[in-house]
């Protein structure tokens, strides 16, 4: 928001050297200039517009009704009014055409309504205005990656990267779309309410069982709303692989057997054979589909507990594994599990995750879980463990280092450091 506000106060300037032929006019444009400093925006929105039917051909005007648009459009987002959001800033671009900022906003609310022409429109038009800006073609990329348009999506994260080279969410995607779209030609897909299922196409020993699986797919996504009382808005990719596709992806180590990243991603050489194992790894992956899309920022020790406790891990034997150790503190390791190299410390995370998990759903039950997610998803202002600490105070009456000290004197267990 830095450049936006420099940007800002420097249109406050041009209208200050304005000719001031209208009194009137002039009058409001002063109160425009005064709800924004106090961050007023629909006051300044609407001083802006009666001060534009006054005098049509004032063009400061028009782009401070436009920077008011994208800061009430912001404001929205905040409030979760997307929808409203994506009328203000569509109404934004109709005042200030020129700016980048008011598109690019524009297409994350598109997206967000999984209106993918039109975020996509808008986000090669933010391009348009600002050749120079990575974030942009990332997020476009990011888009055409999801609607399997590996080629395209491959083409703008290469730009991207030319801008950015260092940064390492670029070069993540731009691997991601290239090795997927090497993988999955030839591809087949099956599709069903919730679900697209895609697999190589020559594999019609699969493909007859494809039916089975959409059909355990679809009774999992009951079983997920029942527990969760919330569910993604969009349908979820599930791609089955070969164990040897499996590993052409190159980005997890040998004892990763599926993971979750935006798509499932599960090897399957027979499902007659693999049945049980493959519906067990299915359920814990779309548990994390579902956690993802009620909210993308939940720490990893949330999503393993909920996946673990769900798929009908045994918290049992977790409790064994981690019984007379040292816990780890889970915000030494804020990223994904499928990260670590050594399959015994990842081994260990997981089930206190799962222990941890168990600690709470005995407490409150699943309704004291979609309580301290509300709660996650309400908290506003600093990091994600911040959120999550304050949420779990809120629901449980303790942060995650109370958490943590409470389930290793029941079990005990070794209380970690920071």
């Amino acid at each position: 928001m830095r450049p936006l506000a420099t940007f800002g106060a420097c249109l406050l300037l041009a209208a200050s050297s304005t000719a001031q032929d209208n009194p009137r006019v002039d009058s409001l444009v002063k109160g425009a200039k005064e709800a924004f400093k106090s961050k007023d925006w629909a006051r300044a929105r609407t001083y802006l517009r009666l001060a534009n039917r006054l005098d049509p051909k004032r063009k400061d005007v028009a782009k401070w009704i436009g920077l008011s648009c994208h800061r009430l459009g912001v404001q929205m987002l905040e409030q979760k009014r997307v929808y409203r959001a994506r009328d203000m800033f569509h109404e934004g671009t109709s005042w200030y055409p020129a700016n980048p900022h008011l598109w690019l906003a524009l297409g994350r609310a598109a997206r967000t309504l999984d209106r993918a022409k039109e975020a996509e429109h808008a986000f090669r038009k933010s391009i348009d205005l600002d050749p120079t800006s990575a974030h942009t073609r990332c997020r476009l990329g990011t888009m055409l990656f999801e609607q399997r348009r590996y080629k395209e999506a491959a083409q703008v994260l290469e730009s991207a990267q030319k801008l950015d080279p260092k940064n390492k969410l670029i070069q993540q995607l731009l691997e991601r779309a290239r090795k997927d779209g090497e993988i999955e030609q030839g591809f087949a897909e099956r599709t069903s309410r919730h679900f697209l299922v895609r697999f190589h196409g020559e594999r019609r020993g699969l493909g007859k069982f494809v039916p089975e699986i959409l059909r355990h797919l679809e009774r999992t996504w009951v079983a997920l709303v029942e527990r969760l009382q919330a569910q993604p808005k969009q349908r979820i990719v599930v791609l089955l692989y070969t164990k040897t596709e499996f590993r052409k992806l190159g980005t997890t180590w040998d004892w990763v057997r599926a993971y979750y990243d935006g798509k499932v991603r599960v090897p399957l050489d027979s499902w007659s054979a693999q049945k049980n194992r493959v519906q067990k790894t299915l359920r814990h992956e779309l548990s994390h589909a579902f956690l993802y899309g009620i909210n993308p920022m939940l720490t990893p020790w949330l999503h393993e507990g909920f996946a673990q406790w769900f798929e009908g891990e045994r918290v049992d034997h977790a409790r064994d594994a981690v019984r007379g150790k040292m816990m780890f503190h889970p915000k030494w390791r804020n990223k994904s599990f499928i990260g670590m190299e050594d399959a015994q410390v990842a081994a260990r995370f997981y089930a206190q995750s799962l222990v941890l998990f168990t600690h709470l759903h005995e407490q409150q039950g699943l309704s004291g879980v979609r309580l301290l997610l509300e709660e996650i998803g309400r908290s506003k202002g600093g990091s994600t463990a911040h959120r999550e600490d304050r949420a779990l105070r809120e629901v449980f009456g303790n942060d995650l280092d109370g958490l943590l000290r409470e389930v290793a004197a029941k079990h005990r267990l070794g209380t970690p450091r920071r």
